[in-house]
């Protein structure tokens, strides 16, 4: 019995611990924008809320396959994507795609706000890895928010678009 009570009383204060981290008065860190667009208000950034099809540069749906991308053309994309009116999008940095998927309150928001297949594991990222045979992109794990380095001439991670909100409209 007293196992019982003690494990009880530690999943209510565990409980208790979780709800006290993600108050309910918080300002509101995501706003959907028009058209597949996320603005994270916190951080000053703009989301494409979708997996970017790296032929049309368009949103890949959930049920569409060819998502896992290069490196190369990862980049290729995110320098020559020209979506909503704006042509000064980019792969996101490790710090940027980290504050979507690690914070718990923050990060269950924006995985509910985006249109992010089930089946996404990694997303690459625009910080480079250590030279010699891991030499390429940094690529994140979306379930565990671990960081991996990635070949950039191997598919795998699809692409997330991000730019900073404060830039001017081109």
């Amino acid at each position: 019995m007293d196992k019982l009570i003690f494990v009880l009383s530690v999943l209510v204060s565990g409980q208790a611990i979780a709800n006290a981290s993600c108050p309910n008065d918080a300002p509101i860190r995501f706003d959907k924008a028009d058209n597949q667009i996320l603005l994270d208000n916190k951080h000053r950034l703009m989301w494409m809320d979708c997996v970017i099809d790296p032929t049309t540069k368009t949103c890949l749906s959930d049920n569409q396959s060819g998502f896992s991308v290069t490196g190369k053309q990862a980049l290729e994309v995110a320098t020559s994507a020209t979506i909503e009116g704006h042509s000064d999008w980019r792969l996101p940095n490790v710090k940027e795609l980290v504050s979507l998927f690690a914070h718990e309150c923050e990060a269950e928001n924006a995985k509910l706000i985006m249109q992010l297949p089930d089946r996404l594991n990694y997303v690459w990222t625009s910080t480079t890895a250590s030279s010699g045979s891991s030499a390429g992109l940094l690529a994140l794990s979306t379930s565990s928010t671990q960081l991996v380095p990635w070949a950039i001439s191997r598919s795998g991670p699809a692409v997330l678009l991000v730019r900073n909100i404060d830039q001017t409209v081109e």
